[in-house]
């Protein structure tokens, strides 16, 4: 079993990168992708036939330190990979498609603008309504009931600074305001008027990395924030020993070797 994993780890789940940065896979491919690749690895088989798995997948599917074999879950695999494309969008603009629509999905754009904060500049790069760069935060989380009253195409046009000039913001409110709406709207202009812009430009750091850049590791491993930490992964993963001889220890400690206790509980259980 521990020549499978390295080839899962290294080949396997590798393969469908390319693919995966470019576009968002449908759930029923991605159940079929790791549906082989889980055959694979505790069958040694090339089909899907059998539907036997000794650990659950998400379990193997997470990192060593949170208990699993380290096996890249694709779904946040492609999440990380495609949010580069809006890393890029927002910091260089130099790029041939930077003015084109992202192969982002609504998952990738959630992930993007947690992990992200804007600090304001000439505000040129910063777009009004979507980016935070209002304390960390955006007008659609200060002000939701106003950002709902913004078209979907205005949303995405005006930069900060041209948002500011002029107050020209107001004018992409495009419906009336209520009661609840009002309220917001005022607390937003007062805090708008305390804005001012410098010459230096905008900049865009990154939350999980010392340095503020993107990285696909970083979005990756930030996906699994808040998952306790296992204390015992080292003892199994940093000594040297074959890699079968790990995953015997790592099955071991979940309970998940056929021992005569184990086999015992299970026949009794079916009988009872």
């Amino acid at each position: 079993c521990g020549e499978r994993l390295a080839l899962v780890r290294h080949v396997l789940c590798a393969m469908p990168g390319y693919l995966l940065a470019a576009i968002a896979l449908n759930a029923h491919v991605l159940k079929l992708v790791n549906r082989l690749v889980r055959e694979f690895l505790w069958h040694d088989r090339k089909d899907s036939a059998s539907g036997h798995c000794v650990v659950n997948w998400r379990r193997v599917c997470m990192p060593l330190q949170l208990g699993g074999l380290g096996i890249r879950d694709l779904l946040c695999t492609g999440i990380s990979l495609r949010t580069s494309w809006l890393w890029l969008q927002a910091t260089d603009q130099t790029r041939p498609w930077s003015r084109l629509p992202p192969p982002a999905d609504p998952e990738t754009q959630a992930i993007f603008r947690a992990s992200t904060s804007w600090a304001l500049g000439d505000g040129r790069s910063c777009r009004f309504w979507v980016d935070p760069w209002l304390d960390g935060r955006s007008i659609a989380e200060l002000a939701p009931l106003i950002f709902d009253k913004v078209s979907r195409r205005r949303r995405k046009i005006p930069s900060v600074r041209d948002a500011l000039a002029d107050r020209s913001w107001v004018r992409d409110i495009s419906w009336s305001l209520g009661p609840a709406a009002l309220v917001q709207y005022v607390h937003l202009w007062q805090r708008l008027r305390q804005v001012t812009l410098s010459n230096s430009p905008d900049s865009l750091s990154w939350r999980w990395t010392t340095n503020g850049a993107y990285s696909a590791s970083s979005c990756y491993s930030a996906m699994f924030f808040g998952s306790t930490e296992l204390p015992h992964w080292r003892l199994i993963w940093r000594p040297w020993a074959p890699l079968r001889v790990k995953i015997f220890f790592w099955l071991a400690l979940r309970d998940r070797c056929w021992t005569a206790e184990r086999l015992a509980r299970h026949v009794f259980g079916n009988v009872a």
